[in-house]
């Protein structure tokens, strides 16, 4: 992040590590999105600038990650042939260490008891993606910003992590699908004491599908460039997705990779506390180049938080749903930027 910190100033009280606060959505900036207080984690864990963690130290502490409202999206793929399709989907997904092991939870919205994961060895895994094929499940899961599993566990783990999940049961005739940014949080108030105005920089992408046809049959990504520009004085953010790439997909078999031109625009938000929620636009260029997908992204809205003691990273969700001519889509996905 290209940044201008005037002031940071210190004087919090002492919290456990895994704190209060939260996040649902809202488009009023005067109404508090922190609303689900069990999964934040703080970057600053003493709250006085004396014990700060990143992700490596909470899971070293026994502590559990899990994603805000404001930094996950779920959906559900139902492949039994009758009934083929997506749905958005409540799922919330957790992390925690148990040894060199990585223990992934899912408690969904369709199960009475959490689901839990185990990826093996994860200490070791000099890979940023795994996938575990038996009799009893499919799953696959990738890190973003170049992360490897290892990562998790040395001494200079990433303060925010962005990844998605798809897992799906072999008795089963559904999948669920996620697409999530967690890390230690910036504290509510400690965004209050930084002025002057912040340039964050990464990547972003989106899952496109279709709400009548599994992935085998139809499955789209629009990806890009992210740059969000934050004025921590006035306490807004705004940002723009370009250099995009849009592709169509029938399962792994590509129909087609193109550079579009145009951009999809994060309309200005105020925060007040460590959450935001804001609508997406897509421009003339990207309504011309490819007017399916970015109808598709201009009924979208994206929502975040900032990572890091001192807000050195951004990260968070993108999600749509619209109805284009006689083709109805969901969209869901990610970004990161610092």
């Amino acid at each position: 992040m290209t940044k201008v910190f005037s002031s940071l100033m210190c004087g919090f009280s002492i919290v456990a590590l895994s704190a209060c606060g939260g996040s649902g959505s809202s488009d009023d900036a005067a109404m508090s999105l922190i609303t689900d207080a069990e999964v934040r984690n703080f970057a600053d864990a003493s709250g006085d600038g004396t014990t700060v963690v990143d992700i490596g130290d909470v899971l070293e502490a026994g502590a559990t990650l899990a994603a805000r409202e404001v930094s996950e999206q779920s959906w559900r793929e139902t492949f039994d042939g009758a009934n083929e399709g997506y749905e958005v989907f409540d799922a919330n997904v957790s992390i925690a260490r148990d040894g060199d092991d990585l223990l992934i939870t899912f408690d969904r919205q369709d199960a009475a008891n959490p689901k839990v994961i185990r990826i093996p060895d994860a200490a070791s895994l000099n890979e940023g993606n795994v996938r575990i094929e038996n009799d009893d499940i499919f799953f696959d899961m990738f890190l973003g910003r170049d992360t490897k599993f290892a990562d998790l566990f040395g001494d200079d783990a990433p303060d925010m992590l962005r990844f998605g999940i798809f897992t799906a049961d072999r008795d089963d005739d559904f999948g669920i699908q996620t697409r999530s940014v967690f890390g230690v949080e910036t504290r509510d108030d400690r965004l209050g004491t930084i002025t002057g105005t912040g340039v964050y920089n990464g990547f972003g992408s989106i899952d496109i599908r279709r709400t009548d046809v599994s992935w085998q049959t139809f499955n789209g990504n629009v990806s890009g460039d992210m740059e969000l520009v934050v004025d921590f004085g006035d306490s807004t953010i705004t940002g723009s997705m370009t250099e995009l790439e849009s592709e169509r997909r029938a399962g792994n078999d590509s129909m087609g990779e193109v550079e579009v031109e145009g951009q999809i625009t994060f309309e200005e938000v105020t925060f007040t506390e460590n959450a935001f929620a804001g609508d997406m636009t897509a421009d003339a260029d990207f309504m011309a180049a490819d007017p399916e997908f970015a109808a598709l992204m201009d009924a979208g809205t994206y929502s975040g938080a900032f990572y890091g003691e001192n807000a050195t990273d951004v990260g968070g969700t993108m999600r749509a749903s619209a109805t284009v001519g006689d083709t109805s889509f969901i969209a869901q996905g990610n970004f990161e930027a610092d």
